[in-house]
C-alpha cells in the first residue's frame, strides 16, 4: 500500500485576519510570520499523518494497491467522492464504475470503507506493484465550510504559537495548552 497527496487544499480554513483578531494585532508587521505558523498549524494537523488524522479542507490522495481487497478502509476522511482504476494486462488504466461498489461510513470511531456490492466480480490486474489507485477527495468544499469549532481552534493554535515562538515559555511546560487540546478533541479521527 502507498498513500500520496494527489492534490493540496486550494486555500487555508483560516486566514491571518482570524489570527490577528485572536491575537488583537491591528498592524500588518507579522503577517508573513502568521501566514508561515497557519501552514505550521494546518500541517500539524491535517490529512492522514496530522494529529486529527483528517482532511481539513478538500484535498486529493491516491491510495495504491498490490491487489484487490475484501474492502478498502479509506486513510482519510471526510469523504466526498473516489474514483478506483486498476491496470490491466496490456498495462492500460482503467476505471472501475461506481456502480460496483459502495462507502460505508462506518461511525466516529472507525474510517469510512469500500465495500463491494453484491454480485461484482473484480477484473483481472496486470504486473505493476501497485495496479489498483484509488483517488479520495476528502475535506470541507472551502476554507469557509470548515466547521467554526475547528476553525477556532486553529486560529488559537497559531496566536499561541505566535506568543511562544520558543520550545517552552515561562510557567508554561506544555506543546499546546489544554483549552485548545480540548477543542481540537472533537475533531480528532480515534482508530
Amino acid at each position: 500500500m502507498r498513500l500520496t497527496l494527489v492534490t493540496e487544499p486550494s486555500e487555508p480554513a483560516i486566514g491571518v485576519d482570524d489570527v490577528k483578531a485572536v491575537l488583537s494585532l491591528h498592524h500588518g508587521d507579522h503577517d508573513a510570520m502568521i501566514e508561515g505558523l497557519i501552514g505550521a498549524v494546518t500541517r500539524y494537523l491535517d490529512g492522514p499523518g496530522g494529529i486529527l488524522g483528517r482532511a481539513i479542507v478538500n484535498q486529493v490522495w491516491r491510495l495504491e494497491l498490490e491487489s484487490w481487497p475484501d474492502r478498502i478502509v479509506l486513510p482519510v476522511e471526510p469523504v466526498a467522492s473516489i474514483e478506483i482504476t486498476w491496470f490491466d494486462a496490456e498495462d492500460v488504466e482503467q476505471t472501475l464504475g461506481s456502480e460496483a461498489f459502495e462507502i460505508i461510513e462506518s461511525g466516529p470511531a472507525a474510517r469510512p470503507v469500500v465495500a463491494w456490492n453484491a454480485g461484482v466480480t473484480l477484473p483481472g490486474l496486470g504486473a505493476r506493484m501497485f495496479p489498483v489507485r484509488v483517488a479520495i477527495t476528502a475535506g470541507a468544499a472551502d476554507g469557509a465550510s470548515v466547521d467554526d469549532g475547528l476553525r477556532q481552534a486553529m486560529s488559537l493554535l497559531a496566536a499561541y504559537w505566535y506568543e511562544n515562538r520558543g520550545a517552552v515559555s515561562a510557567g508554561q511546560a506544555q506543546e499546546i495548552p489544554f483549552g485548545i487540546s480540548a477543542m481540537l478533541a472533537r475533531y480528532r479521527v480515534m482508530l
